[in-house]
């Protein structure tokens, strides 16, 4: 069994071979060739440059193919420089397809260029079959073999008198004679390379109408030279006509353009050397039939403007003729033209600067005009300064005077301003008031002082600023006796009133009791003075309502008391503020069962004005507290005690309040009395007093003069220091 079976798988394979061989001539019987069988074979193809690399314009460049099937037709298409889109073709084609040839590549000695030439694209027309394209990438399209790049078969052609440049005019002629009607205007020209042809557009001396020269000459590699020329009509204007653009067409159709503002448009560089300006191309015509008339501004030009640096300046030119003349603007800044500002608004920073501007009327028929307005200025610096506010000592023969933040500053910066300075009484001139600092009077108790300061850099940049004060007739923070000193007022429970004054200090003076019988009131103020005699006063309130008023006699004494209200016992607190509305009058404040701010305004005799709801939602506060002028301004304040024990600050604002939303202090529910005297240590600034559970009298100093000057980051307090002790046996403290 070994031995036999060699044998039959030789056997076996002779008759597989057999099988296979019938069904090939089977398949080849069935399916005859076809062209689409034959075209699926890919072209073979070869292109090399038979020519030098450089060859002299006017020599033909040779390329030779060879493919491995018959072709129709081989084109090639080259590009002349790399920057430039122009391009040239050359094509081999024939009756007879071939598998051979050459395509020549022409070049023309009057029109190719000095320089590379590179092979782009090349295509082939397959007999038979579809077309293949070959490219400069190595990429193909089509049923071939890749050719692959095409660097080496590029090819220089040199042509010095055609360099890859564009002609320049190198000279111009003008007639000698202006041209009429009927005639030719003609202007010589010369170029310094060839051209084909040359375009001249000009503009009469409107500025708007024109007409345009041409020369047409052979295609030559010479330098192009020539008349430009264009028939003379009647409707020609007379008068001067400016070369304004000139083209010139060479290399077969390439195209440079030239302005006479010196501007240039083309794709190649212009030639270098000698150049002749456009201006030297000009030429007259004589054409009394047709002369130019001016445009006419019969107001001129104006420049209109508030000289507020909020309204942008504007050429007024007002009426012309024609009406429809078109215009252009230049304005004149210190009196150079400002670069750009060519438009009738002048958008600027003009602040400090003169200015002018230049009008130029154009319209068809009409010579160009040009107006200049009168210079105006210098234009209004911006002047900014900081809010101003009357500080100093609003007492009688104290000093008053306007300050700020910041000085006032200008933009643009530079120079030195001047103040001056008008003080009025309730807005009457006070004569010969016209200083920074004015000297509180008799007459100016009770009023209204206010100081008008103007600044001014310059007449029209200047601002007038604006602040009063109210003067009354004696602050509340000044004390019972006459040594103008914070004083306070205590009650002993056998309703004895004392009189504890301040030295001005911080300290005290020997206290003194100025009356019996008070413990019939359940509440006392001290709130100035209220009658308008110059003297401190107190005022209480009694359990069935009644208001009464002790007016002070100034020294520490009396001079009467009268009744001056009822009904004031549905109050659930009674402040007295100073003067709220700011009418030179003592005012009180009172807070009602709905937590509302009632402002009872004194009329300065004893008497009140009209009460007015000032404040809604004061139910959050436990207590208020009135220090006077607390922050430095002369405006009331109120520092409203939480029920957490932090201190609100609150400014009075004539009939109203502005929350300044700001904590000034916290732990307030440590002292059971609280209350401002005024300035009691003679610092400038209004103070705050505490008193312990314990008796203990705290004095909390104000900073109203840091506030005043530099803001709250200086600090809305001094520091604290204890003044007394024994405080708590008193039934009331104020």
């Amino acid at each position: 069994m070994d031995s036999a079976h060699p044998r039959a798988s030789r056997a076996h394979f002779r008759r597989l071979i057999a099988v296979v061989l019938s069904l090939a001539t089977a398949a080849l019987l069935l399916v005859a060739p076809s062209p689409s069988a034959v075209a699926a074979d890919p072209l073979v193809f070869t292109f090399t440059r038979a020519s030098p690399f450089t060859v002299q314009a006017g020599q033909p460049v040779i390329f030779d193919f060879t493919a491995s099937k018959p072709v129709d037709r081989v084109e090639m298409e080259v590009s002349l420089w790399l920057r430039e889109t122009r391009t040239a073709t050359a094509a081999w084609t024939s009756q007879t397809p071939s598998t051979s040839g050459s395509v020549i590549l022409n070049t023309p000695v009057d029109t190719w260029p000095d320089g590379g030439v590179q092979i782009q694209t090349i295509r082939v027309g397959v007999h038979g079959s579809d077309p293949v394209s070959f490219r400069r990438d190595g990429s193909f399209s089509g049923p071939a073999v890749a050719l692959g790049p095409f660097h080496e078969q590029d090819v220089h052609v040199e042509n010095p008198a055609l360099p890859r440049l564009a002609p320049t005019f190198t000279s111009f002629q003008e007639p000698l004679s202006p041209a009429e009607p009927g005639q030719s205007a003609a202007v010589k020209f010369s170029l310094g390379l060839p051209a084909q042809r040359v375009e001249l557009e000009y503009l009469d001396e409107s500025g708007i109408t024109g007409l345009s020269l041409t020369w047409t000459g052979p295609v030559t590699a010479q330098r192009a030279s020539g008349v430009a020329t264009a028939p003379i009509t009647p409707a020609a204007y007379d008068g001067r006509y400016k070369l304004d653009r000139a083209t010139i067409t060479y290399l077969g159709g390439m195209t440079a353009v030239y302005h006479r503002n010196g501007t240039y448009e083309g794709l190649l560089d212009p030639h270098t050397g000698d150049r002749a300006p456009l201006e030297e191309g000009d030429f007259s015509v004589r054409n009394l039939q047709a002369i130019l008339k001016p445009v006419v501004f019969p107001s001129g030009v104006k420049i209109a403007t508030d000289y507020g640096l909020e309204t942008l300046p504007v050429a007024d030119v007002g009426a012309m003729t024609p009406s429809d003349a078109r215009l252009e603007y230049q304005w004149f800044m210190n009196g150079s033209p400002l670069e750009g500002a060519i438009d009738r608004i002048l958008q600027a920073d003009i602040g400090g600067k003169t200015l002018k501007v230049q009008v130029t009327a154009h319209a068809t028929g009409h010579v160009p005009t040009t107006v200049t307005s009168e210079a105006i200025g210098p234009m209004p610096r911006r002047l900014n300064t900081h809010f101003m506010w009357v500080t100093g000592n609003a007492v009688l023969g104290g000093q008053v005077y306007p300050t700020w933040a910041a000085p006032p500053w200008v933009l643009p910066e530079g120079g030195t301003p001047t103040y001056t300075y008008v003080w009025k009484r309730d807005g009457a001139v006070i004569p010969g008031e016209v200083n920074a600092i004015h000297t509180v009077t008799a007459a100016d108790m009770g009023r209204t002082l206010t100081v008008e300061l103007n600044i001014m850099y310059e007449p029209l940049t200047q601002k007038t600023l604006t602040a009063d004060v109210p003067i009354p007739h004696r602050q509340r923070g000044l004390g019972f006796n006459a040594d103008g000193t914070a004083d306070i007022f205590a009650r002993t429970a056998s309703g004895d009133l004392l009189l504890y004054p301040g030295d001005g200090k911080g300290g005290w003076l020997p206290a003194q009791t100025i009356g019996r019988g008070w413990g019939i009131f359940d509440v006392l103020l001290a709130p100035g003075d209220f009658d308008g005699d110059g003297a401190t006063d107190v005022i209480g309130r009694d359990r069935s309502g009644r208001l009464f008023l002790y007016s002070g006699n100034g020294y520490g004494g009396w001079k009467g008391s009268r009744q001056i209200g009822q009904g004031w016992q549905g109050f659930k607190e009674i402040v007295a503020p100073g003067d709220f509305n700011r009418d030179g009058s003592q005012d009180l404040l009172a807070r009602d069962s709905a937590d509302r701010l009632i402002l009872y305004p004194g009329d300065g005799r004893g008497g009140w004005k009209s009460p007015v709801t000032v404040g809604w939602g004061w139910g959050g506060y436990s207590r208020l507290i009135t220090p006077g002028w607390w922050t430095g301004y002369h405006e009331s304040n109120i520092l409203g005690q939480t029920t957490s024990g932090e201190l609100k600050l609150w400014a009075g604002i004539d009939t109203g309040f502005f929350d300044l939303r700001t904590t000034v202090g916290s732990g307030w529910n440590s002292v059971v009395t609280v209350g401002g005297p005024g300035d009691f240590n003679g610092d400038g600034s209004p103070d705050v007093f505490g008193i312990s559970p314990g008796g203990t009298m705290t004095m909390y100093w104000g900073n109203g003069a840091g506030i005043n000057g530099c803001g709250p980051d200086c600090g809305f307090w001094k520091g604290q220091s204890v003044v007394g002790w024994g405080w708590g046996g008193f039934t009331a403290v104020f």
